[in-house]
Formats: C-alpha cells, structure tokens, sequence
C-alpha cells in the first residue's frame, strides 16, 4: 500500500515497488561517483525495463 496519498499510477507504482525492494535489497550506506557512462543514459526511455531486476547487486 502505497498511503492515503492519491499519487499518478506511474508514481504510485515505484513507491509498491520500493516498499517491495527495500525488506530484500542491503541498504546503502556510502555514497559512490556515478559510472563514467551515466551522462550517456541520461534520458533514455525504457531503462527500467531495460535494466531493473529484483537480485540486488553484489556491491563492492
């Protein structure tokens, strides 16, 4: 349940999904730089899609 507050259907479904994510997924605790290609994807539609899975990384 994402709250009491009515959210746009595209927003709403993040905040399920990171209520899902956040009890399997390590938290992060340090900020690191972005990757040297992140400027690159910058705006590209589909990423999550493209990209996302629910097996968190191995870190480093």
């Amino acid at each position: 349940m994402v709250g009491k507050i009515r959210l746009p259907l595209a927003t709403a479904i993040f905040g399920v999904l990171n209520a899902e994510m956040s009890a399997l997924w390590p938290n992060i605790t340090e900020k690191k730089d972005p990757l040297p290609d992140a400027a690159a994807f910058d705006g590209t539609p589909g990423k999550f899609e493209a990209y996302f899975s629910k097996l968190p990384g191995a870190g480093s």
